[in-house]
């Protein structure tokens, strides 16, 4: 069983590209629900479908690894905004509960797990070239904005996927996704000890209590982490590139790295 501190969180990243999607069909074909397997169908592109599959089956996997648990035991639920969680009668069996959080995209995948619920971590693309001007107006605060707009041009893209992502990962954890509008609330990266969050009248939160990160991930990818934690000790990441590596009996190559926490 992995061991998971109630002061740490574990990312587990993997690359859904090395993976045939036959194989990881027949691996939670015993797991997806009606409606996960009815979405399967529905999808057109074959990234799409992988990227649920092995999403249910990286989550399960994972989080069996940390608990008594099998795969196949695992139940979930919603909440009102659509944010998944463990059923709360299978928390009531474990000596410690675990949160998670999953994102994705493109062929990348991101698993965060936790000893603490209000998680979230966000993993986007940053190379597809979009009007990041014009985004950034529609969605972010003044002050980001005004950060923003004194930006060299060949800056501009970067900042824009590094607040979204961090933004992605702060709505998520509250488990409320964009109801919570993106403009209620400002990054900075001013401040000389990382990145610091400030919260406007309506959305009324505490910045001090929160932690966030940016984790360096494959060029080109912009991944963040957020978690609602006074004291937070290490993140560990962990890299799969072997099924094997998923199941709750076999071994974990992995890579782990401490991640300086900016506030």
């Amino acid at each position: 069983m992995t061991n998971l501190d109630s002061q740490g969180i574990d990312l587990w990243t993997v690359d859904i590209a090395d993976f045939a999607y036959e194989e990881l069909l027949a691996l939670t074909s015993g797991w997806l629900s009606k409606q996960d397997k009815q979405r399967a169908v529905r999808f057109q592109f074959i990234e799409h479908k992988k990227q649920l599959l092995m999403g249910r089956y990286l989550t399960r996997t994972v989080l069996s690894r940390y608990s008594g648990f099998s795969p196949g035991d695992w139940r979930f639920e919603n909440n009102e905004y659509g944010k998944p969680f463990i059923a709360p009668d299978l928390i009531k069996e474990m000596a410690e509960p675990l949160f998670f959080n999953l994102s994705h995209s493109r062929n990348k995948l991101v698993l965060a797990i936790a000893r603490h619920e209000l998680l979230g971590v966000d993993i986007e693309y940053g190379l597809k070239l979009r009007r990041v001007e014009k985004l950034a107006k529609r969605y972010f605060s003044n002050s980001e904005i005004d950060d923003f707009e004194v930006l060299a041009k060949d800056q501009m893209q970067k900042r824009f996927y590094d607040l979204w992502s961090l933004k992605e990962a702060y709505i998520k954890a509250c488990g409320m996704g964009l109801a919570i509008p993106l403009d209620h609330f400002s990054f900075s990266f001013q401040n000389k000890n990382g990145i610091e969050i400030k919260f406007d009248k309506e959305r009324a939160d505490d910045p001090w209590l929160w932690r966030f990160w940016e984790i360096d991930s494959e060029p080109g990818y912009h991944l963040s982490l957020a978690i609602k934690l006074a004291e937070l000790e290490e993140v560990a990441r962990m890299e799969i590139s072997n099924l094997n590596q998923l199941k709750p009996s076999g071994e974990v190559i992995s890579k782990q790295f401490t991640v300086r926490n900016k506030k």
